[in-house]
């Protein structure tokens, strides 16, 4: 199905925002206290995100793909932001005077994971914009 390399570059990464999205909800499922205040944005970024990759993978066009890469990367972007800028205090917290909190170190390993999908996914995304396809 996937002839060219970009597009399998591109499909990897669409898996990887996936992925982070899923990650980024069972950080917010995981407890109470640490529930994200924008869970609605965040899925709807990485939905997005996924959807434009698959759309420069199904389509080849070079104004889809333009189009499909910075907006994946900047939907991939926001999943960061609001992952990460939301748990910033809970993390200072646990390496600071709080580092008994078992639950709160569960969720920073969780978040841990989440941005490293969505820098893998970015990543990946770069690169397979760069990757020459064959026709």
């Amino acid at each position: 199905m996937l002839k060219n390399t970009s597009s399998k570059i591109n499909a990897v990464a669409a898996v990887l925002a996936l992925v982070a999205v899923i990650l980024a909800f069972v950080s917010h499922s995981m407890t109470e206290a640490n529930a994200l205040i924008n869970l609605g944005t965040v899925i709807a970024a990485g939905v997005a995100a996924v959807v434009l990759l698959v759309a420069t993978v199904v389509v080849k066009n070079d104004i889809v793909g333009l189009v499909g890469v910075l907006g994946a990367i900047a939907c991939n972007m926001v999943v960061l932001n609001f992952t990460v800028s939301e748990r910033i205090l809970m993390i200072a917290g646990i390496f600071s005077y709080d580092s008994a909190n078992v639950d709160g170190w569960n969720v920073f390993y969780v978040v841990v994971a989440s941005a490293v999908c969505v820098v893998l996914s970015c990543v990946a995304t770069m690169v397979g914009s760069f990757m020459k396809e064959k026709n």
